[in-house]
């Protein structure tokens, strides 16, 4: 990868030199500003791109809620009172579900969810709604910041880059899931404070303290805001003068101070380290190397976004030395060299390329991402360097700069491939809408592209349970267990399958095994006590019982229980 002769200033050069006229014409026009500050020109532009993203996703209003949001809005009793709002600012993200205290810190999504519910109850059409408006606002944003960067362009390259983020079908997970509305919301303010801090000749005090506002706010949406701490230094240090860096110091120092606040409320409120568990029987040093065949699944997932998937199964390596190891190590090597050519030759390159880096670095934490290494979710704020990035690219092939002698010809192939590659794209977004309709749709889906995955058949077999398929919903349940034999929900599913048929022997069998991987699971010690209570063994339930209270007080159908069994020995 090279970016020999690849320059912007050299397109800058060609719309602003050979006279006066041309380049006070162009002033001229960038002055034509309306209230936002943002020129006339591009209003139009953006408007576009509103309309093109509400088409694109108009479809998802149909889909109901899948996945998380059964947890996160259906079960979630703090969206439903504004009075919760000092326990959400006060307790980590899942402490609402009972026995859950997970490490992650994120109070403003219940906030959102909150205004939701008082604006459409469980209506799933609003919550969609919500997120192809969030959506909307961040394809103009990119288109908004793309024109930032290159502020001197025509205005073709800003808004073809937002178009590509518009239509890119990676972003379907998190427009069509109600649940990701979290990376909507802390990409649309993270691109607001960069492009507020971009526009700033030399920071100032107003200027930084709205983009620290702006970032801080992100902040308690989803940590990976902090990648605008990075980001706004590397701006300055490939697109401003050399000395910028060094000048800019009060405003990255304000920065890092609203970040430590973030982490001093966090501290407060989960009082844990950040979370993490080792998922797979692997060394330190192979959990760092699983880190390599990552990157390029990032790229190949952003340039083919075929074949996507809920949930992705992938295989740890155990060294590098196998064949995914070495040629992600090699991709990694001729990546780093391309980005030093273009950090000397072009530095918008390089900015788009540090851009996407930079934004999947905190996906690369392994123990804190689950048994799934991979998620498309993680490609929504890459993916803004990325569009850039690309539409730089075939700018520059359209210009024939690096592909002197293509002439005309090559120049209508390449247009042609453009808009081929739209319609695609465009009819991938659209389809890939859809399996998000429901949770049957969904996890079918997910089914055939990750068969050896525990978690995406435990998921239809519930679907199936839900739609009374019993049989079918067994045998996911057992599939789930073959492919992972520490899924203790799978077991604690099973268990209550054979409950509800009366098989009990089994029924038994598989609440056994669920205590044995999860001794804390009162559902299962209540439900044991239930059966062992129609057999007939007083004794063995009278302890399940009391082991299901001491787990969970407010089990109160252990209570009810165990004062029946009280009674019986009374009239005895």
């Amino acid at each position: 990868m090279t970016f020999k002769g690849f320059s912007v200033n050299l397109l800058l050069e060609k719309r602003y030199s050979g006279g006066g006229g041309g380049g006070a014409a162009a002033a001229s026009k960038e002055k034509e500003m309306n209230w936002t500050g943002i020129p006339k020109s591009r209003v139009a532009g953006a408007l576009v791109l509103v309309l093109t993203t509400f088409a694109l996703y108009s479809n998802t209003l149909l889909n109901g809620f899948v996945y998380d949001d059964v947890h996160q809005i259906l079960k979630n009793p703090w969206i439903t009172d504004p009075g919760y709002l000092p326990v959400i600012f006060t307790s980590s993200l899942g402490e609402f579900l009972p026995g859950v205290a997970s490490g992650t810190y994120r109070p403003m999504i219940h906030v959102v969810y909150m205004a939701e519910y008082a604006l459409f109850g469980l209506e799933p059409w609003g919550y969609h709604l919500v997120n192809v408006i969030l959506q909307s606002g961040v394809v103009v944003l990119v288109f908004l910041v793309a024109s930032r960067l290159i502020e001197k362009d025509s205005g073709i390259y800003p808004f073809a880059a937002a178009l590509y983020f518009a239509l890119h079908p990676a972003h379907t997970e998190v427009v069509a899931w109600v649940s990701a509305m979290q990376d909507l919301a802390f990409t649309i303010l993270v691109l607001c404070a960069f492009y507020v801090y971009a526009g700033m000749e030399r920071p100032g005090a107003k200027g930084t303290l709205f983009a620290g506002l702006l970032f801080f706010i992100a902040l308690f949406f989803k940590e990976t805001a902090l990648v605008f701490l990075p980001l706004v230094f590397i701006h300055d240090l490939a697109l401003r003068d050399s000395s910028a860096p060094v000048k800019n110091w009060r405003a990255y120092l304000a920065f890092i101070a609203l970040a430590a606040l973030y982490f001093a409320a966090r501290a407060y409120a989960v009082r844990a380290a950040l979370p993490g568990k080792r998922w797979f029987d692997l060394t330190d040093y192979q959990y760092l190397i699983n880190v390599f065949p990552l990157v390029p699944l990032y790229f190949q997932k952003l340039l083919f976004p075929v074949n996507l998937s809920a949930y992705y199964y992938i295989e740890p390596i155990g060294s590098l030395a196998e064949a995914r190891g070495f040629l992600s190590l090699a991709f990694i090597v001729i990546l780093g060299y391309g980005i030093y050519r273009a950090f000397r030759y072009d530095r918008l390159v390089f900015f788009a390329l540090a851009w996407v880096l930079v934004a999947i670095l905190p996906t690369l934490y392994l123990p804190g991402i689950g048994k799934s290494f991979f998620a498309e979710r993680y490609l929504f704020f890459p993916s803004v360097g990325f569009c850039i990035f690309a539409v730089l690219l075939v700018g520059r092939f359209l210009e024939g700069r690096e592909f002197a002698g293509a002439g005309g010809g090559g120049r209508i192939i390449t247009v042609t491939l453009v808009v081929v590659a739209a319609v695609l794209l465009t009819f991938q977004t659209v389809k890939r809408n859809s399996v998000w309709r429901d949770g049957f749709s969904l996890w079918s889906d997910t089914v055939r592209k990750s068969p050896g995955a525990a978690l995406p058949h435990y998921n239809l077999g519930v679907e199936y349970a839900r739609m009374g398929l019993g049989d079918l919903a067994i045998e996911e349940f057992k599939r789930s267990t073959v492919l992972d034999p520490t899924y203790d929900n799978a077991f604690y599913n099973l268990a209550v399958m054979y409950d509800r048929r009366g098989e009990f022997d089994l029924a038994v069998k598989y609440y056994g095994e669920t205590l044995r991987l999860n001794p804390q699971s009162a559902d299962a010690h209540l439900n044991l006590g239930v059966i062992y209570r129609k057999q007939g063994q007083i004794a063995e339930a009278e302890a399940e019982f009391q082991m299901a209270l001491r787990i969970d007080s407010s089990l109160e159908a252990a209570g009810v229980y165990l004062d029946e069994i009280k009674a019986m020995e009374r009239r005895k």
